[in-house]
């Protein structure tokens, strides 16, 4: 994948072989771009006062290793497929398929007054990782500006048959009534007829700034459809515990066994949201004895009254046992996020130093762009086989605070998108302050 990979010494790492350019960037600090405000009217200056700065990018490749996003609402999207509005595929190469997958986002972004240009964050869903160069080539292509978001990758099959890639993204919102709910602490849904989806669920969300919940994934175990409604509604009751409800709810992913029961399931989710419009949704495909987990991103608006800790706080339901390794929830009071794009082993290894080596170019990243592992507020880990997965578990339980972890989800899938690799892991965080 030269686009992504590229042999360089690693010596001042301490962890050899080859190391993706984009990462010696973002790593050092060495190259960074900041907008704000990049193009949006001036109600969004006062209103938002949005910065994005766009760190480790580089001429030719279409994305950066981390992204800074300060004082924005965000828009999330659903899963897009690369289907028109009719429903019908479109393209038989990735190449064709990722291009309509990029347009579908485009007019997801515009009902909030948004496009490509406003992307901060891609997760690239591929059928096989031989695609993972083919997208990174069209990304390339579309993102030749200052605009580079950070890209996570995912090895999954699809919920339509033919379909090669799918993606999700979060962008700076930019219609004004985003601003208006924005500064009213509500989410603002919307859906277009001229994209393929459930009448009832929508293809955008805008998590207005200032406050958001990132809530670890929640498995149930039992047949596909009864085991995702008791998931969500779990998750659901959770945010009532929090003082937060089903409106707040801004993006929903879910991790199902069987991905052939991928419609059915996701019409029962989006019933729970009775007359409201359900939010935008992403599924993917995992392998795990308990057919479904979910996980949520919701808005938090902070109360006048409260005393959460700044910048988050981690969380978890009162009679919950603590794990060392995640917490139930991360409550985000920051005005900044980091966006980390996936993060994989600069070498094929045994799944324990393929960890170690992902974990030491995190701190790392962490500590060029003033964050640590303490705030750290949502992972996400793909594992494609056992020992890795022990891995994982055995090093978060020694690197983690053990009251401050992450809301976390890990997934054990059928391989990761990087070849050779056995796993990935993508990072959300926020400064120190």
């Amino acid at each position: 994948m030269k686009r992504l990979w590229e042999k360089q010494s690693a010596s001042r790492w301490g962890l050899g072989g080859r190391v993706p350019r984009i990462w010696t960037a973002a790593i050092w600090g060495v190259v960074a771009v900041c907008g704000a405000g990049l193009g949006q009217p001036a109600w969004a200056e006062e209103a938002q006062k949005p910065k994005v700065c766009y760190l480790g990018s580089e001429s030719g490749a279409g994305c950066s290793q981390v992204v800074l996003v300060e004082g924005a609402a965000l828009a999330h999207t659903a899963q897009m497929l690369p289907l028109d509005a009719q429903g019908q595929l479109v393209g038989d190469t990735v190449e064709a398929q990722t291009r309509q997958v990029l347009a579908n986002l485009q007019k997801a972004l515009g009902l909030v007054g948004s496009s490509l240009e406003d992307l901060v964050r891609l997760e690239i869903h591929v059928t096989n990782a031989q695609a993972t160069e083919k997208v990174q080539k069209v990304l390339a292509e579309q993102f030749t500006g200052q605009t580079k978001p950070a890209v996570n990758w995912v090895l999954t099959p699809l919920p339509v048959q033919g379909a090669l890639v799918a993606a999700d993204a979060v962008a700076v919102a930019r219609l004004e009534k985003a601003a208006e709910t924005a500064s009213a602490g509500q989410v603002l849904r919307k859906r277009s007829a001229d994209l393929p989806g459930l009448a009832t669920a929508s293809h955008v969300a805008v998590l207005p700034a200032g406050g958001v919940a990132y809530l670890s994934g929640q498995p149930e175990k039992g047949e596909p459809v009864p085991a995702a409604k008791k998931s969500l509604e779990t998750l659901l009751a959770m945010l009532g515990q929090m003082g937060l409800g089903p409106e707040h709810v801004v993006q929903v992913k879910v991790f199902l066994g069987p991905m052939e029961q991928a419609e059915t399931v996701q019409k029962e989710l989006v019933a729970l949201w009775g007359k409201q419009v359900a939010p935008p949704m992403s599924i993917i495909q995992w392998k795990s004895s308990a057919p479904v987990e979910i996980e949520l991103v919701a808005a938090d608006p902070p109360k006048p009254d409260e005393t959460v800790e700044k910048p988050v706080h981690y969380y978890n339901p009162p009679g919950v046992e603590a794990s060392p390794r995640f917490s139930r929830a991360a409550r985000v009071r920051s005005n900044k996020i980091l966006y980390i794009g996936t993060l994989a082993s600069p070498e094929p290894a045994k799944g324990d130093k393929q960890v170690e080596a992902i974990f030491a170019r995190l701190e790392k990243i962490l500590q060029a762009n003033g964050s640590d592992l303490r705030h750290l507020v949502k992972a996400t880990y793909y594992c494609g086989d056992a020992a890795s997965s022990k891995a994982l578990d055995a090093i978060r339980s020694k690197i983690f605070d053990p009251k401050r972890p992450p809301a976390a989800s890990k997934a054990m899938v059928s391989g990761v998108a990087i070849p050779d690799r056995t796993v990935v892991v993508d990072m959300i965080a926020v400064p120190k302050q």
